[in-house]
C-alpha cells in the first residue's frame, strides 16, 4: 500500500486592489457674450463693431484659443451658412493674446466686416433694408491633445429705448449711415463640445 502524500498546501490569494484609474483631466468649458457697439454701411462695406466676452466656465486652462467672427444675411440661406462656418476646421480666426484659465474671463474686441456688394437688400414699404446676424466659432486646445469649440450667433438690429422684443433693420436707402444704437438677440444655432 503506497503512504498516503499529502495534497499540496494552498496559499491564500493575496488580495489585489485593481489599478486606480487616472485622474481626470481639468476641462475648460467656453461661454461667450457679445455685445454690438455699432453697426452700419459705407460704399465699401457693412460692419458690426463689438465686445466679445470670452469665459472659462470650467476647472481647466484652455490654451491656443483662436476666435473667428463672421457677419452674414439674415434670410433663407442663414442656416445653411452659418452651419458650415461652425463645421470649418479651427485654423482660422484671431489669436487670443494669452491663454484663458479656469473661471477667468477675457474681452475681445473687433469689427466683422461684409463686402457692399455681399449686402443682401430686404425691400419693405419702398425702403431698402439690411439684416445682419453674427456668428462666432472659438476653438481651443486643453490637457494633452483635447480639443473644444464654442459657436454661437446673433441677429443684430437698430435697439429701440428701452428694448423690446423686436429690433429695427438698418436703413440702406438713407446712405452710409452708422448706428449706435445696436442690439443682439440670440439665434438658436450654436455649439458647445
Amino acid at each position: 500500500m503506497p503512504p498516503h502524500v499529502p495534497p499540496p498546501a494552498t496559499r491564500p490569494a493575496i488580495p489585489t486592489s485593481p489599478k486606480p484609474a487616472p485622474a481626470a483631466e481639468p476641462r475648460p468649458w467656453i461661454d461667450v457674450e457679445f455685445r454690438p457697439s455699432e453697426a452700419g454701411t459705407n460704399d465699401s462695406h457693412a460692419m458690426v463693431k463689438f465686445e466679445l466676452m470670452v469665459r472659462n466656465t470650467g476647472d481647466g486652462e484652455a490654451r491656443d484659443v483662436r476666435i473667428d467672427g463672421r457677419l452674414f444675411n439674415a434670410g433663407a440661406q442663414q442656416d445653411s451658412q452659418i452651419g458650415s462656418f461652425f463645421a470649418a476646421p479651427g485654423a482660422a480666426g484671431m489669436p487670443a493674446p494669452r491663454p484663458v484659465a479656469a473661471q477667468t474671463q477675457l474681452p475681445y474686441r473687433g469689427t466683422v466686416l461684409m463686402p457692399r456688394d455681399q449686402v443682401h437688400e430686404v425691400n419693405v414699404q419702398g425702403r431698402r433694408l439690411f439684416i445682419p446676424m453674427v456668428a462666432f466659432n472659438i476653438h481651443y486646445r486643453w490637457g494633452e491633445a483635447q480639443t473644444g469649440q464654442t459657436s454661437a450667433s446673433y441677429l443684430v438690429g437698430s435697439e429701440s429705448d428701452p428694448p423690446t422684443e423686436k429690433m429695427g433693420a438698418f436703413r440702406l436707402d438713407l446712405g452710409p449711415r452708422i448706428y449706435r444704437k445696436v442690439g443682439q438677440r440670440e439665434h438658436r444655432l450654436k455649439r458647445r463640445i
